[in-house]
């Protein structure tokens, strides 16, 4: 997508926001209240949600456009989903929560699972195997 992104538009597309730790995302939920999702609920905890600068100006673009009217949100909502991401319906025009910057993966991990939110490979209990460490005989 980046790629894609800098041969169209000369320039590299410039994120605003990427992964989240669960401390970050407590703490934007405090700041932004509703406008942010529950801690422990955000694909940004998960590395699979990103927010770009939606201004045309940062691209050298003129016109000031931004937003859902910028030409870069146009070009990777059409583009995006190319590469497995998209502005997801909630987050477009017409959606409950207007977020023309805001990109997601369409492919979930399937490392855990069920998904088993902020918890890292080691922090996995209750008998669920650590898929980091190879599995041995028992004896």
């Amino acid at each position: 997508l980046h790629d894609a992104f800098k041969v169209k538009f000369g320039k590299d597309l410039v994120l605003t926001d990427h992964y989240r730790t669960y401390a970050t995302q407590v703490r934007l939920k405090r700041e932004k209240g509703r406008k942010a999702a529950t801690p422990g609920t955000s694909n940004h905890g998960w590395g699979l949600a990103f927010d770009f600068d939606h201004r045309d100006s940062t691209y050298g673009i003129s016109g000031g456009k931004e937003g859902f009217d910028s030409d870069v949100y146009n070009w990777l909502l059409v583009n995006a989903p190319k590469y497995n991401f998209h502005n997801p319906p909630w987050a477009q025009k017409t959606g409950s929560n207007k977020e023309p910057w805001h990109f997601e993966s369409k492919k979930k991990s399937s490392l855990y699972g069920p998904p088993i939110k902020n918890k890292t490979p080691t922090e996995v209990t209750d008998g669920e195997t650590d898929p980091t460490k190879p599995e041995t005989a028992e004896a």
